[in-house]
């Protein structure tokens, strides 16, 4: 009697088995059962054909025969059942059951199929993959991150250093364009009190090492070389002798000229070094060289000598040479008249008056006419 209420127990609740969790679009053997007698449901189902009797639900899906399913006994009513790709295909809760009103009490097993990733990560030795993708936009904010968070008393010593981060890691091709400029950086962020003062004293020792200097020494002696060596100077400077550049010094030239007198002023004590400069030069520094050739110019002839000298102003009321010479004639050939203290000196022509002069006891006025 009571062998038989417990097979009415077993058929009302049949045989439900949870399972564990498979992974997705992955063949793998499962053992299902027991598979007991629908009669007594207690004896082992051992030798069922079960090829056409499994079906599977694919999360929540309809149920569908399992073609070709393979099954074996193992033992006391449990089969090998092999579930293939298409039978694991789908994430999500997959069930597999089987039924017979005659043959075996009803049998069904649940199981979870989780992406590889995932069953990977919890049952082999792969990794979640939680990364930036997987974050929304604004998640992480500074609103979202309390004040001083982040700071030197939250970092271990040497958290960050150059055994944590790989060689070629932080390059020219690792940074934007333009990632790191004027806009990026606030307003004295990089200053004396940013910048301790060892840290500038290995910069300069870096910079004046023994390689850096020979380097440096090696260009002095070319110049010096090059300047030493006209032909070699004139060589060099040959190929700015383009008609470009003679064009831009042209030019150059052209806009002296049109210096305005003001601007010509405002230049005086440039030209007045330049001049004091000149004024300074010693006799050994002139005479020094061998060869002095007039490169332009003719030659003046006397005429223009004597012209420049009749025309030359002098000290005297601001007359000319010619005027002074004038005067000395006209008083040396008697050309000259005398009315109370004022002397008049007449031209040649004894007409024309050059010069006129009063004298007083206590003073003298000179007037040009």
């Amino acid at each position: 009697m009571i062998r038989l209420a417990c097979a009415f127990i077993v058929l009302c609740l049949a045989v439900q088995c949870w399972g564990m969790d498979l992974k997705q679009s992955t063949p793998v053997t499962l053992q299902i059962g027991p598979f007991v007698n629908a009669g007594d449901g207690v004896t082992p189902e051992t030798g069922l054909g079960l090829a056409d009797d499994i079906e599977a639900s694919k999360n929540g899906g309809e149920f569908a025969t399992v073609s070709s399913a393979s099954l074996t006994h193992d033992e006391s009513g449990h089969y090998r059942f092999v579930a293939s790709t298409t039978t694991t295909s789908a994430l999500g809760r997959l069930i597999i059951k089987s039924e017979s009103s005659t043959i075996h009490v009803p049998v069904w097993h649940s199981y979870m199929i989780l992406p590889s990733n995932v069953w990977d990560s919890l049952y082999s030795t792969d990794k979640l993959q939680v990364h930036v993708a997987e974050i929304t936009n604004d998640l992480i904010t500074a609103a979202a991150i309390n004040a001083d968070a982040i700071g030197a008393s939250e970092l271990a010593a040497d958290a960050i250093g150059s055994s944590e981060i790989a060689t070629g890691a932080i390059d020219a091709d690792a940074i934007a364009a333009a990632a790191i400029g004027a806009s990026e950086l606030a307003t004295d962020a990089i200053g004396s009190d940013e910048v301790a003062a060892s840290a500038v004293t290995k910069i300069q020792a870096g910079l004046s090492t023994a390689a850096n200097l020979t380097i440096l020494d090696a260009s002095v002696n070319v110049i010096e070389a090059t300047l030493a060596t006209p032909a070699n100077f004139m060589a060099d400077v040959s190929a700015l002798a383009t008609s470009a550049a003679l064009a831009t010094l042209q030019a150059a030239v052209d806009a002296l000229n049109d210096l305005s007198p003001a601007q010509l002023a405002s230049a005086t004590d440039d030209i007045a070094t330049l001049i004091a400069a000149l004024n300074d030069l010693a006799d050994s520094e002139v005479w020094a060289y061998g060869t002095r050739t007039l490169t332009s110019g003719a030659a003046p002839s006397a005429g223009t000598i004597a012209g420049a000298v009749w025309d030359a102003t002098v000290s005297v009321n601001g007359a000319t040479t010619g005027t002074m010479l004038n005067r000395v004639h006209a008083w040396g050939a008697g050309k000259s008249t005398k009315a109370g203290d004022t002397y008049t000196y007449l031209d040649a022509d004894a007409v024309t008056e050059v010069y006129s002069a009063t004298h007083t006891t206590s003073e003298r006025t000179v007037t040009a006419p």
